[in-house]
């Protein structure tokens, strides 16, 4: 599963954006308060199961595609909550991650991925409350609607014989679940709370919750398992920081420690990055969503910890243990603003609204090396033809090594940073952004020169 594109319009600062390109790992770079958060959220709002308000109570969530939102006024672009958001998404899925019924085999007969494209609208509901209608009003599956709401609502109109609405509404739920909560956010906010050992089962996982959700994890025997892929992961490179535990202190505190050689310390010692990085670790080892977006993935990280924990998690994408296939990220460290890591896109909020200033492709990878034995092929073929001596061949300068898309973590990553792979300072990224995309930098770098 992954996003292919998205555009909304009327939400927070998001006047009118369209992001028309995602890859495997996309990065919204941006200055402070540039809008990037807003994408993000927004990915996840729309794919949130929904509540229903029924006189004036909400009921339990059912699916992403109809339902209320509370405390919704601050979402709608200053504050006019006259002008619904509107919105487009369309997402690529592998025929294997759907469950399709008997009743619509047909419109699912061919193997591969399926494209689905969902719009609609979120309305502001009068003399209610702070509450909004968020509708959906159009959903296809490789350009066949499948649902259609806009006067009345209809599932799968192109079936025309036979038409049981139950039967068919039924069928439309199995299909489109793999949809609800598909995207899933890390928030920034990651700082560890104190905590005391809890008798509840902790099944969301927050900076408050914490400690008693690894805890929970440990002490269960459905669950263990994650526990130990999170202690792999946290104690192996890139990370390396040691293996962890808990400890009960005075007045049932629960202490999450850490080992690391002949030492064992509470993982506050250690310093911030180091709980950052297992809290990110954790949410993406137990996250159940294949669309995981990650505020200030740099957060408390050195340059360097930026770079391998961002190579880290894009090796998690195919390890099939896990649910991610997708990394959606916002960042303001210039470390991410390298090309070869993924789509980068370059925010800014002039006059309250968020813009795309520029975009990076991530390149392809195409050889040069095949292009110069085409061309000598050429050259040598179009001489013989006319009976001139034909050249012996030329020796072909070998293709530069570029950087890998994945890094198997049992290598050495310092072969990967330097000399072919130097992390870039602020310096050179601004050069970069103004000599080859014409685009002038927030605020300029401190060089230290006079």
């Amino acid at each position: 599963m992954k996003v292919n594109k998205f555009s909304i319009k009327n939400y927070r600062s998001l006047k009118d954006i369209a992001v028309d390109e995602f890859g495997s790992t996309t990065i919204f770079y941006g200055d402070n308060n540039a809008g990037k958060s807003n994408i993000l959220n927004a990915l996840e709002l729309l794919f949130k199961r929904k509540q229903t308000l029924h006189e004036g109570i909400l009921t339990e969530a059912q699916n992403f595609y109809l339902g209320n939102i509370p405390d919704s006024k601050n979402n709608f672009y200053n504050n006019d909550t006259a002008t619904p958001i509107t919105f487009t998404v369309e997402i690529d899925v592998d025929i294997s991650e759907l469950n399709i019924s008997d009743s619509i085999s047909k419109i699912f007969s061919k193997k591969g991925n399926y494209t689905f494209s969902f719009s609609g609208r979120i309305s502001f509901i009068e003399g209610i409350g702070d509450y909004s209608e968020i509708k959906f009003e159009e959903i296809s599956a490789n350009g066949v609607i499948i649902y259609s709401y806009t006067e009345k609502l209809e599932f799968f109109p192109s079936i025309k014989q036979g038409r049981d609405v139950a039967t068919l509404g039924t069928a439309f739920n199995k299909l489109i679940d793999v949809f609800n909560d598909c995207v899933y956010i890390v928030s920034s906010d990651r700082d560890m709370h104190e905590a005391s050992i809890s008798e509840e089962n902790i099944s969301v996982l927050s900076p408050r919750t914490f400690k008693n959700f690894l805890y929970g994890l440990y002490l269960s025997p459905q669950k263990f398992h994650l526990f130990e892929e999170i202690n792999e992961v946290f104690s192996k490179p890139p990370f390396s920081y040691g293996t962890i535990s808990f400890s009960k202190e005075t007045g049932n505190k629960l202490q999450l420690m850490v080992k690391e050689g002949d030492f064992r310390l509470p993982i506050k010692h250690l310093g911030s990055g180091v709980l950052q990085s297992l809290y990110i670790i954790t949410s993406i080892i137990c996250s159940e969503s294949k669309i995981v977006c990650v505020e200030e993935l740099e957060q408390n990280l050195s340059p360097r910890k930026q770079y391998e924990i961002l190579i880290k998690l894009q090796s998690m994408i195919i390890d099939k243990r896990r649910a991610l296939e997708q990394l959606i990220i916002s960042s303001h460290s210039a470390v991410y603003a390298k090309p070869k890591l993924g789509a980068i896109y370059f925010l800014v909020k002039e006059d309250g609204k968020t813009t795309i200033k520029s975009f990076i492709k991530k390149a392809s990878k195409t050889s040069t090396v095949s292009k110069a034995k085409k061309s000598t092929k050429n050259t040598k073929s179009a001489k013989g033809a006319k009976g001139e001596k034909e050249e012996p061949d030329e020796p072909v300068k070998p293709e530069e090594p570029e950087e890998p898309d994945d890094i198997d973590l049992g290598e050495d990553l310092t072969k990967h940073l330097a000399p072919t792979n130097p992390l870039w300072t602020d310096e050179d990224m601004y050069k970069y952004m103004r000599e080859v995309h014409d685009f002038e930098p927030f605020t300029k770098p401190d060089t230290g020169k006079k």
